[in-house]
């Protein structure tokens, strides 16, 4: 499988706003300005069995599957981690310390690839196999269905939210999580849109019109259609809407503990990628949370990261998994499971 050199994990060219500028870090992975060395992780103990993947379809091992961390003893709860677009989920180890973390503190984990490095996690089919790889995990490791946290990184976040909200309408065969977490996911996804039209005329440079093109491209193959064609299906799949009242599907989060995390270094945006924070996905989930709060739900959050986003290779990076302290997430799952 080839995947195009700016998707690759840490890997948008030096200085390119192109999908920096749309999703701001849909793959977790940004546009780089200089090298910096970020924050060393806390030291780990004990080592847990590898990583190892389980491929649903053994004719196909480029999608369809996902990798497993498994704690010692019976697992407290599953956690499922979606990555960013344009990562796969080997990769997304390498940028964050969260999975091992939680799985020595005796969660089970598991971070899918739904349909390759270049899912979109909003759409049906990524929504209908998310949950049918949740429910042949809870049944095979025994756990209960009311022990489930759904967390992920830029779209993957996106994906996550909304398969929560989606699990809470009524007749859903979805498995409603216990609680959410997002890294600088992407939540309405007509903002995205209108982002990626700025970014792409002509006095911009051809590769982040291109790049930005492509996403709009995988949005229209998925929606079968771009805006304004098909602005209802865009609302209906965004995790949080401006245009629609309460937030449209945010409504359906008013009791579920969430917890947003989001590195708002407005200079850095300013100066690497010349926009304002309303451009941002700190824009998306911040109005999420201020909705979710006015709706009620007491135990909504955004945790500013203010400059601890960084690329696996040390380069600055506000949208990566590396800005969340891997202690503090799972001290607040262990929170929120009431330990």
């Amino acid at each position: 499988m080839h995947i195009p050199g700016f998707l690759r994990g840490s890997c948008f060219r030096k200085g390119l706003p192109a999908l920096a500028l749309l999703l701001l870090s849909c793959a977790g992975t940004l546009a780089q300005s200089k090298s910096s060395t970020p924050p060393a992780p806390a030291p780990l103990t004990a080592p847990l069995p590898s990583p190892a993947y389980t491929y649903r379809d053994l004719k196909d091992t480029s999608r369809n599957s996902y990798l497993t961390l498994v704690p010692a003893g019976t697992p407290r709860a599953l956690i499922v981690f979606l990555p960013g677009f344009g990562n796969l989920p080997h990769q997304f180890l390498r940028q964050t310390k969260i999975p091992e973390r939680a799985a020595r503190n005796g969660y089970l984990v598991i971070v899918p690839n739904l349909y390759g490095w270049n899912t979109v996690y909003t759409d049906s089919a990524s929504q209908e196999r998310l949950n049918d790889m949740i429910q042949e995990v809870m049944d095979r490791y025994k756990i209960w269905h009311g022990n489930l946290i759904l967390a992920g990184n830029g779209l993957g976040g996106s994906g996550a939210i909304l398969y929560a909200e989606m699990a809470n309408t009524a007749n859903s065969k979805f498995i409603k999580p216990r609680a959410l977490i997002g890294i600088d996911p992407p939540l309405d996804l007509e903002r995205a849109w209108s982002v990626s039209d700025e970014i792409s005329p002509s006095h911009l440079s051809v590769s982040a019109a291109n790049e930005a093109h492509m996403l709009q491209d995988m949005w229209i193959k998925v929606y079968h259609g771009g805006l304004p064609s098909q602005l209802q299906e865009y609302r209906r799949t965004s995790a949080y809407s401006r245009s629609l009242p309460n937030g449209g599907n945010a409504a359906y989060l008013r009791s579920i503990p969430i917890h947003l995390y989001g590195d708002p270094d407005i200079s850095w945006w300013l100066d690497n990628a010349g926009i304002g924070i309303e451009k941002t996905n700190i824009a998306d989930n911040t109005a999420l949370v201020a909705q979710l709060r006015l709706l009620g739900n007491t135990q909504a959050d955004f945790v500013s990261c203010l400059g601890k986003g960084f690329g696996a290779d040390g380069r600055r990076q506000p949208g990566a998994a590396s800005m969340v302290d891997p202690e503090e997430c799972v001290q607040w799952i262990n929170h929120i499971m009431g330990n």
